[in-house]
């Protein structure tokens, strides 16, 4: 699927989302395609899940290494990466004349000022509340598939003019991996039904388990 769940129970959606995840989903989402294309990155072991799909990115310039032979597939995909590699992804569109008037817009790498202008503008990515962008911040499973529902959303056009699978795809797989579990489970420690009381991670995770069911009703 387009994201596996962490365990054969569990989906994890407050566990950070790594760069080798994001460029797996983006590379079975395009179709799992084998490319010959040769990459030299230190820490991607040959066998690893994500090898085939970072080989796959950084052949179509979705997504690149960090520029001292690492390419850092464990590390946790930052917003701001996020919103580079989904600019990419969208045939890097035209840049919104648009100012990110958040509080901790000096915190933006220069590399993202303008994804970050596309990606707010096209609504894949908000504000955190209190003026706050958190572009520095990690972006964790259950965001990724509200994104991946936003994506969905906004661009299904684009992506079936590419391939109509895709977008069949994506709503296939959020069912299966999002949906599902969370309309049959009442077990997830999160939900504070069973295992524990709520906490501060039931309101986030479940505002974006609403939005992906929002988005593809």
């Amino acid at each position: 699927g387009l994201m596996a769940g962490t365990t054969k129970t569990t989906f994890s959606p407050d566990v950070a989302t790594t760069r080798g995840m994001v460029v797996t989903i983006l590379w079975r989402q395009a179709g799992a395609p084998v490319v010959d294309y040769t990459i030299d990155f230190t820490d991607v072991a040959s066998d690893a899940y994500y090898a085939e799909a970072v080989r796959w990115a950084v052949s179509q310039g979705v997504a690149a290494g960090y520029g001292n032979g690492l390419f850092g597939p464990d590390d946790p995909i930052t917003r701001e990466q996020f919103a580079a590699i989904l600019y990419r992804c969208a045939g890097s569109p035209a840049i919104p004349e648009r100012v990110l008037d958040f509080i901790d817009a000096e915190q933006i790498s220069p590399y993202a000022e303008d994804t970050l202008r596309w990606a707010v503008s096209e609504g894949l990515i908000s504000g955190k509340g209190g003026g706050i962008l958190d572009p520095q911040g990690e972006a964790s499973r259950a965001q990724t598939a509200a994104m991946l529902a936003d994506i969905l959303y906004l661009l299904e056009d684009r992506l079936d003019r590419v391939s109509p699978l895709i977008a069949r795809r994506v709503r296939q797989e959020i069912d299966r991996r999002v949906v599902t579990p969370f309309m049959t489970h009442d077990d997830f420690w999160w939900m504070g039904m069973i295992r524990k009381d709520v906490c501060n991670w039931t309101p986030w995770i479940l505002s974006n388990v609403i939005d992906v069911l929002l988005l593809l009703e």
